[in-house]
């Protein structure tokens, strides 16, 4: 197969009789995490990143250890005081406060003076929050709500969604829409009423209770006098990565899909049974004459599709997904979507 391949090439024109069609803002889905993944099952921390000094404003979570030549950070957690309670620094330089107020900045209405989630209809203003902020490469332009779910353990097991289509869900010019989230146990399925955070679905930013967390026990325990700011960071890591641990239950793990809209042109290519029967290629020919076993019945398999310009200048380059057989008597129609 390899003795016969052949690239053919098209010159894709606006007015091609309909062979190319243009798709304007089209939504595409794709999983959310390293390696085509839609689930992170496993999560990791780097032991030189937490003990650094970024490591007093946030941790860096990856998909797998930080050995391995594949290791990528999915998102990073942080915990954010607006007192600055749990650092360690005895000076204005408090991290837990430097977080709060960054995350303020970055989400809330300049009249908003504190984050504020609803708990039975009620709202309540806690003086601290957990965030996790996922890569922007990861979520493209936003993730996906409806997708979004995650396990926490601290002394019980839940289960944490977002609401794509829930009268809690807020607009804002600044951040588009932000989106309740809400907790189920897992294991007794009872839905908690309470709003435990907000995802903040085109920022790729999650902002949670630390407080209703900690009556639920999904978390351990927060003790701001004596803990230093890479503990309390590590709070909320260590009820994610605890919830994994058994991979038998479902919910556990953290799902998330990212969505974005992209323009696609999409180019037929018709390949005529006179055309593309004998290949360029030197291993189709020997001392300069094509081999015998092609002389009575000339094959060639297609495997690429270059996309040219009027000036005969390559622009794109497809491949099928197998080498389609071509020879005279048969046509071939490639469809080529390209995305941009």
């Amino acid at each position: 197969m390899a003795d016969n391949i052949y690239q053919i090439i098209a010159q894709p024109t606006a007015d091609d009789d309909g062979d190319t069609i243009k798709l304007e803002n089209v939504l595409v889905t794709t999983a959310g995490f390293t390696g085509g993944l839609g689930t992170l099952s496993v999560a990791h921390t780097s032991s030189l990143q937490v003990a650094s000094q970024s490591g007093a404003y946030f941790i860096d979570v990856y998909q797998t250890t930080t050995g391995s030549s594949d290791a990528a950070v999915q998102f990073s957690i942080s915990y954010g005081n607006i007192n600055g309670s749990g650092s360690t620094e005895s000076n204005d330089e408090k991290p837990t406060r430097a977080v709060y107020y960054q995350y303020k900045s970055l989400l809330l209405d300049d009249t908003d003076t504190a984050f504020s989630f609803t708990s039975e209809s009620v709202s309540v203003s806690p003086t601290h929050i957990f965030v996790m902020n996922f890569k922007r490469d990861r979520i493209k332009d936003r993730i996906d709500p409806e997708t979004f779910e995650f396990g926490l353990s601290g002394s019980g097991l839940f289960q944490f969604k977002s609401l794509a289509t829930s009268s809690l869900a807020i607009s804002n010019t600044k951040y588009g829409v932000s989106y309740p989230i809400v907790s189920k146990s897992i294991a007794t399925g009872n839905q908690v009423t309470n709003v435990f955070g907000r995802l903040y679905a085109d920022l790729g930013v999650v902002t949670l209770n630390p407080d209703h967390l900690e009556v639920l026990n999904a978390v351990r325990t927060l003790n701001t006098a004596s803990a230093g700011n890479a503990t309390l960071n590590s709070i909320l890591y260590s009820a994610i990565s605890s919830s994994q641990l058994d991979a038998a239950v479902p919910g556990a793990d953290m799902t998330m899909r990212a969505t974005e809209r992209v323009d696609s042109n999409i180019y037929f290519v018709r390949v005529k049974s006179s055309n593309f029967n004998e290949s360029s290629n030197p291993t189709y020919y020997s001392a300069g004459r094509i081999k015998s076993n092609f002389i009575s019945e000339r094959i060639t398999y297609i495997t690429t599709v270059g996309l040219y310009n009027d000036a005969n200048e390559l622009l794109a380059v497809a491949k099928v997904s197998q080498p389609i057989l071509k020879k005279r008597g048969t046509e071939a129609l490639i469809k080529v979507k390209v995305d941009f």
